[in-house]
């Protein structure tokens, strides 16, 4: 749904079609809550999957904007096995210097994939994997990313859209109504 539908609606239904008891720049610092509060009561509502491009070694970084990995899913390149979840204690048991390990190669590239991999949440940014990779390894995750706001000081595009999955406009539209009345009760005198 494009922003300027819901702002519409919602106008409608807070009896300001006009705009003058809600600024167009309040529904919008509005509509970036929303955002923050649905994700945080759902968590599954920011996951986002994606392919990451491997580097060189076990210690992996998490895309920028990411705030956790979910999991990781399996190899895309140069293989497409799956990935199995290990604690890093249980790897470290069973091979003493993964660390120094690295994916099967042939001339330099790799032919083998990732078969572990090692996340804490304690150290949110990066992620390990077993055996170490090489360049081009590639592989499939879930992570949980913080939602782009919409930029009050730039405006709105004609065509920007809802930056969450239909399935959540009835709660963004409540939380939006909610603030405004809320505003609106705080301000005026019965």
């Amino acid at each position: 749904m494009k922003v300027s539908d819901l702002f519409s609606e919602l106008r409608v239904f807070l009896f300001d079609p006009d705009g003058i008891s809600w600024s167009y720049e309040e529904l919008l610092a509005y509509l970036n809550e929303s955002y923050g509060s649905i994700v945080g009561l759902k968590p599954s509502a920011g996951i986002i999957r994606g392919e990451i491009d491997l580097v060189p070694g076990t210690k992996q970084e998490m895309p920028a904007g990411s705030i956790n990995l979910v999991s990781v899913e399996r190899n895309i390149a140069p293989v497409t096995t799956p990935i199995k979840s290990i604690s890093m204690d249980a790897l470290d048991s069973m091979v003493y210097d993964w660390h120094s390990s690295s994916v099967e190669t042939n001339a330099g590239s790799p032919v083998s994939g990732i078969e572990l991999y090692c996340y804490d949440e304690k150290e949110p940014d990066v992620f390990f994997v077993y055996p170490g990779a090489m360049s081009g390894n590639k592989v499939d995750v879930q992570y949980r990313k913080s939602i782009e706001r919409h930029d009050i000081n730039t405006g709105l595009l004609p065509d920007d859209e809802i930056r969450l999955g239909d399935e959540y406009i009835p709660a963004i539209k409540n939380y939006i109504a909610f603030k405004a009345f809320s505003r609106d009760t705080d301000s005026t005198i019965d």
